[in-house]
């Protein structure tokens, strides 16, 4: 299930996804601060597992450069390791 068909901006995709995680494929990142400026929004779920899971059953191998965003607040019980 790809969301866009083409690139779209980020505000466009806040607007599409706000408060979810989404999956982001073909992305690009601002070159003066590292955020995202636009991508291709492919899928999207309240639930972080259903999109790492999403990118798992991509057997054809489509989704190559990819990021995965929380849009929006980002959950308490999460824990993030860099």
């Amino acid at each position: 299930m790809i969301v866009t068909e083409k690139k779209v901006s980020y505000d466009k995709i806040r607007k599409m996804a706000y408060d979810v995680w989404a999956l982001i494929s073909d992305p690009v990142y601002s070159d003066k601060d590292g955020s995202l400026k636009s991508g291709i929004l492919v899928y999207f779920s309240k639930n972080k597992e259903d999109v790492q899971q999403f990118i798992l059953r991509d057997k054809k191998g489509m989704i190559k450069n990819y990021t995965i965003l929380c849009i929006g607040k980002i959950p308490s019980d999460q824990v993030f390791v860099l």
